[in-house]
């Protein structure tokens, strides 16, 4: 009984999750402060990196594209949609360009998908996928607090 129990605890907070990702939420036209570029280095045999840009706006900051990045200049005005239950950036745009948030696209809509999927093939299938159910269960507890407390 609360096996069944926490499964449908589980299922709730998934699709709570992609509701709050997939409404359209508000929307905030903002103006950009700064671009930050960083470069990101590994410390590995082939000695790659890579180049991260965040903007700042008025509102929050994000992380963007290379792309995104190179479509706008300090002082333009940016949209900016939030969810609503969470106040999550879900998307940005300039000029008819317009991008999801690759980190919110993973944590609403794709790692709760995949919950359900492994509990739906767990329970109704009766596949022994024990341990994999439970990674993917430990993994929306921690998504479901990241969106919590992450500072916005």
């Amino acid at each position: 009984m609360l096996n069944k129990f926490s499964v449908y605890i589980f299922y709730a907070i998934a699709i709570l999750l992609i509701v709050d990702f997939s409404l359209p939420g508000k929307e905030i036209l903002t103006k950009v402060n700064s671009i930050e570029t960083t470069r990101q280095s590994y410390y590995n045999a082939g000695g790659n990196s890579h180049l991260t840009y965040t903007i700042t706006t008025e509102e929050s900051s994000f992380t963007a594209s290379k792309e995104f990045v190179k479509k706008i200049d300090i002082g333009n005005l940016i949209s900016i949609k939030k969810s609503i239950l969470f106040n999550e950036i879900n998307s940005y745009s300039f000029n008819g360009f317009l991008e999801t948030y690759s980190l919110r696209l993973f944590s609403g809509l794709i790692l709760p998908f995949l919950v359900i999927v492994i509990l739906l093939a767990q329970t109704k299938f009766n596949l022994k996928i024990s341990a994999l159910a439970l990674i993917f269960k430990i993994l929306l507890v921690g998504d479901l607090a990241y969106i919590l407390f992450n500072p916005k």
